[in-house]
C-alpha cells in the first residue's frame, strides 16, 4: 500500500522505528507524569506504566470514576478527594474525584515532586480525532498538562475497549514510548509539544508506520432521537456515529488505513491570521 498522500510537506515525517530506541538508560530516567480519562483502573492507564517502568519515574494521577466525553471540563466548589493506590520510589498512583483536567492540575499543584519531563493521557478506549478533541476528556487532560508548557501527549488505542486484550494496549504503550523516546533523543521533550496520537486497532497484527498529520474537520455525527417514557413525557437520546473514513490528509484518513496518526495540537485559540482581516471592529 502507498502510504496516505495529502499531507502537508513541512509536517510530514515517518518515524524511523516504531519501538523504543533503547537510548534511554536506568540513570537517565524520565519523569513522566500519566493520566487518563477512563477511570485509575483502566487497561490502557496500566499498559503505559508497564512500558515507561524501565525508563522513568512515574506518578500516576487519574480520575476515580470514569470520564469520557469531559473535555476540558473542570472539578469547581467541590471536595477532590485523593486517594493513593499504590506508593514505591519510581511509582505512585492516585485516584481523585475530579475531571481529567482537574486531575491533572491536582497532580502538577501537588502531588509530583517536580515538573515532569511529559505528560500521557490515555491510552483510551477509542480513537480521538478530528473534532472530537474538543470533547475528549483524554486530550482534556493532556491539554492542562500543555498548558504548563509542558510536552503532553493524548493517546488513543482504535477499538481497544474497556476489557480489550491487555497485549493489544501493551503493543500500543510500546509505540507510544518510541515516540516519547525519539522525542527525547532529539531534544524535543523540552519544546512543550502538544500531540495527539492514535493507534489503530490490533496493533499486535502490524500497522503501516507512523504519520505527522492534520485533523480532518468532523470526526461524525452526533444525533439526539426523540423518546418517550411510559407515563407520556418527552426525552432525548444521544446517538453518536463516527467516520469511517475522511479525505486524504487527515487522520481519520490515516488512521483507517492502519496508520500511526500523530497530530500536533495547540492551546492558544487565537485565530492569528483574522486578526488584521476584522481590525475595523477596534475603536478608530
Amino acid at each position: 500500500m502507498k502510504r496516505p498522500t495529502g499531507f502537508f510537506p513541512a509536517t510530514l515525517v515517518f518515524f524511523a522505528s516504531l519501538l523504543p530506541t533503547g537510548a534511554l538508560q536506568a540513570q537517565d530516567k524520565l519523569s513522566i507524569l500519566i493520566s487518563n480519562d477512563d477511570g485509575f483502573q483502566a487497561p490502557g492507564l496500566a499498559a503505559l506504566v508497564r512500558a515507561f517502568q524501565p525508563i522513568a519515574n512515574i506518578v500516576v494521577a487519574a480520575p476515580a470514576v470514569q470520564q469520557s466525553g469531559a473535555g476540558h471540563s473542570i472539578t469547581y466548589r467541590e471536595p477532590l478527594m485523593v486517594t493513593t493506590v499504590h506508593e514505591s520510589d519510581t511509582l505512585k498512583w492516585y485516584a481523585i474525584t475530579a475531571a481529567p483536567a482537574s486531575v491533572v492540575r491536582v497532580a502538577l499543584d501537588e502531588l509530583v515532586e517536580s515538573r515532569p519531563d511529559v505528560v500521557i493521557s490515555g491510552i483510551n478506549t477509542s480513537p480521538n480525532l478530528a473534532s472530537g478533541t474538543w470533547v475528549s476528556g483524554t486530550v482534556g487532560a493532556a491539554r492542562e498538562g500543555a498548558l504548563d508548557g509542558i510536552t503532553s501527549l493524548a493517546t488513543s488505542l482504535q477499538d481497544g475497549g474497556s476489557n480489550g486484550p491487555a497485549a493489544e494496549y501493551d503493543a500500543a504503550a510500546m509505540i507510544i514510548r518510541g515516540i516519547v523516546e525519539q522525542l527525547h533523543e532529539r531534544g524535543e521533550l523540552n519544546r512543550g509539544l502538544f500531540l495527539n496520537v492514535n493507534v489503530p486497532r490490533n496493533p499486535t497484527r502490524g500497522i503501516m508506520g507512523t504519520v505527522v498529520i492534520p485533523a480532518g474537520h468532523r470526526s461524525g455525527v452526533q444525533h439526539y432521537e426523540r423518546r418517550t417514557r411510559p407515563l407520556g413525557s418527552t426525552y432525548f437520546w444521544d446517538t453518536w456515529v463516527e467516520k469511517d473514513d475522511d479525505e486524504e490528509g487527515t487522520d481519520i484518513h490515516a488512521l483507517a488505513r492502519r496508520y500511526v496518526t500523530v497530530t500536533p495540537l495547540v492551546v492558544n485559540q487565537t485565530a492569528l491570521d483574522l486578526m488584521e482581516s476584522i481590525q475595523y471592529l477596534g475603536d478608530r
